[in-house]
């Protein structure tokens, strides 16, 4: 039972790739605390500002598309006399 209470921190930390948790790339938010990941009910109408949470995470996510397709540039490798 140990695993929830590492995972919760983890996922908080952001990344050195991306500069963003977790959290914040799936979620949009950092969360203070596992209840503030809690789903609305299906008989709830969407919060008014749902439409604007969508496009902030949609936002996270192409930074972060960006962010790791400048890290993934291939590596130009130096000719080596190995094998001669």
């Amino acid at each position: 039972m140990l695993l929830p209470h590492a995972e919760f921190p983890y996922n908080r930390t952001p990344s050195r790739a991306t500069g963003l948790s977790p959290f914040k790339v799936v979620y949009g938010i950092d969360p203070l605390g596992p209840l503030d990941l809690i789903p609305r009910s299906f008989n709830q109408k969407p919060h008014p500002d749902a439409a604007a949470r969508v496009e902030q995470i949609k936002k996270v996510h192409k930074l972060v598309r960006v962010r790791l397709k400048s890290l993934m540039k291939p590596i130009k490798l130096k000719p080596t006399s190995i094998g001669e």
